[in-house]
């Protein structure tokens, strides 16, 4: 690269090209048993013989989607992927894991919400409603002796799923979390199977799968309360917290 004043930078650069549609393996996945505005989990465990070198996700979770491997979250995006006329075509992303994963046992898992696919609450008339929250993924696994393995969303019985305690969730509506509900251990290799079941094939029809180019949403700031007050008058016991500003957050 040469600048305008005349000075040259060498650099060699690595980039990874998007997936062609004849090289998606998975299926779109989801719970067997569908709780309306309820996030689920679902879940992979696999066992990764060899030293991995390179490893891929590609992955979309419709409404949107949390990605976990080994306990671990793999990126900070927030309410991804982006909105589309999911008729006509459906974003994905890619991330680099290669540092997630590890030699031995492994688990993958994704928490889903309704985003504006699946949004049962206030626009969910009118063609708001696309489809129930769904999941396609794929890891791919390169070795060091170059060989490839990929693990794909399936309904071979190895993708399971267990509702999560954000029993209730809409981009409008807000959430609602209890607290007695939760796995700890949903994305852990040795996390307990009671209370997971098996997922099926989501059938329905969506556009073509296309690489997200978008930035991703994430939390670039944070704003202290400029004060909290109980309500105690209310008969639902709300508390009210003001920002001091207008927001669009959380």
């Amino acid at each position: 690269v040469t600048d305008n004043l005349g000075e040259t930078a060498t650099a060699t650069l690595h980039f990874a090209t998007a997936l062609n549609p004849e090289d998606w393996q998975g299926k779109w996945i989801k719970p067997k048993k569908l709780m309306i505005g309820w996030a689920p989990y679902l879940r992979k465990k696999f066992a990764v013989e060899g030293t991995v070198v390179k490893a891929r996700l590609y992955v979309s979770g419709l409404g949107c989607g949390e990605y976990y491997i080994n306990n671990q979250k793999i990126s900070e995006d927030l309410i991804d992927p982006p909105m589309t006329n999911y008729e006509r075509e459906v974003f994905y992303r890619v991330y680099d894991v290669t540092s997630f994963v590890k030699e031995g046992k492994n688990a993958f898992a994704a928490l889903l919400g309704e985003g504006f696919y699946a949004q049962s609450r206030v626009w969910s008339h009118e063609g708001f409603y696309y489809g129930d929250a769904c999941l396609m993924a794929q890891l791919e696994l390169t070795f060091a002796d170059g060989t490839k393995t990929v693990q794909a969303t399936d309904t071979d019985g190895t993708w399971t799923y267990k509702y999560s305690p954000i029993v209730l969730n809409n981009v409008y509506g807000g959430e609602t979390y209890d607290t007695r509900l939760e796995t700890p251990d949903f994305a852990d290799p040795d996390g307990d199977e009671e209370g997971w079941g098996s997922v099926v094939e989501d059938t329905t029809p969506k556009g073509e799968l296309k690489l997200c180019l978008m930035p991703p949403i994430r939390i670039f700031k944070e704003l202290p309360a400029v004060s909290v007050t109980n309500c105690a008058g209310k008969d639902d016991g709300a508390w009210m917290i003001d920002f001091g500003e207008n927001i669009a957050g959380f």
